[in-house]
């Protein structure tokens, strides 16, 4: 609902939108764009015990492998649900950049780069089909 509203605050007329859940069917279709926002963070990371985080759910931020279980998953199913040129994007920890870039090499993307987020942190990964 967030992402249609502001699409259309941004007269964004030719986005579509659909809500997946990664570890069960993809929506049917074939997208420009897949952006997600899984769990990365270690199960060990000591900030899941600070209190502005306690209270959410552990499934919803953290995930197994160092954290990267849910980001080698998505961007192994991601390509074949992609055009042609398609983008994938996923947010990923400050500290996981190279290993989200190796990530999405060995899915078989091309051209991964590192965006940043406002206060110049490396937070997330955009690769190219």
């Amino acid at each position: 609902a967030l992402a249609r509203a502001n699409a259309l605050r941004l007269r964004l007329g030719n986005a579509r939108f659909a809500r997946a859940d990664w570890r069960g069917a993809w929506p049917v279709g074939r997208f420009d764009l897949i952006l997600a926002n899984p769990p990365y963070i270690d199960p060990r990371d000591p900030h899941l015990r600070a209190a502005g985080v306690r209270r959410e759910p552990s499934g919803a931020l953290a995930a197994s492998e160092r954290g990267l279980r849910d980001l080698r998953f998505i961007a192994a199913g991601a390509r074949r649900h992609l055009r042609p040129d398609g983008r994938l994007l996923l947010e990923h920890g400050a500290k996981q950049a190279d290993a989200a870039r190796r990530i999405m090499a060995r899915a078989g993307f091309g051209r991964a780069r590192t965006l940043r987020d406002g206060r110049r942190l490396p937070r997330a990964c955009l690769a190219k089909t």
